[in-house]
């Protein structure tokens, strides 16, 4: 299993993350905003945790978000 790493930054908006979080991994409102918060003041936050292949397409489709939206987001995919 591999964890979906999201990295704090001091340019990709709070907005943005919530919004990731809710439309690629199906978040609640609160749960986004919370995860988001933990991001910003713990520098990282875990998103979720799955089979490689799940956490490389989920890390793709962040990713490409993050480049259609000119953010630079940092999101890496870690071993449990």
């Amino acid at each position: 299993m591999w964890n979906i790493v999201f990295y704090n930054d001091d340019y990709t908006s709070m907005d943005f993350v919530v919004f990731a979080l809710i439309g690629v991994f199906h978040r609640s409102t609160e749960d986004a905003l919370a995860l988001t918060l933990a991001v910003h003041t713990q520098g990282k936050g875990i998103a979720g945790t799955y089979p490689f292949e799940i956490a490389e397409q989920k890390q793709c489709e962040v990713l490409l978000m993050a480049k259609i939206e000119e953010h630079p987001l940092r999101v890496e995919i870690e071993r449990v």
